[in-house]
């Protein structure tokens, strides 16, 4: 439960930071322009952590046991990813709106 509250906390303040950066960066783009920017910040996230495990696990030292392989840390870590974008859509999404609307 602890995981689930603390990503989902996560991505609001991602979401805030974002639309606040957004907003004072590139005052003139539009609303919708700057809740996109705003809703990809957790996803892009969750995206550059997936490569940099992906990496780190493939370029590691490979199981020795018998029938060992790397493929359920894989599969773990698409796991992942799917939970960060089904968070990104949930929670992401409407905080950002949020931030947005509150911020201009």
């Amino acid at each position: 439960m602890g995981f689930l509250v603390g990503s989902a906390l996560l991505a609001i303040l991602m979401s805030f930071g974002a639309a606040k950066f957004s907003l004072g960066r590139w005052p003139d783009l539009s609303a919708g322009r700057q809740v996109l920017v705003a809703a990809s910040a957790f996803p892009l996230l969750a995206l550059i952590a997936f490569a940099v495990m992906l990496v780190i696990t493939l370029a590691g030292p490979q199981p020795q046991e018998p029938g060992g392989t790397t493929g359920m840390v894989v599969f773990a870590m698409v796991f992942f990813l799917v939970y960060a974008l089904g968070v990104a859509l949930v929670i992401g999404l409407p905080s950002a709106w949020i931030a947005v609307r509150m911020l201009r």
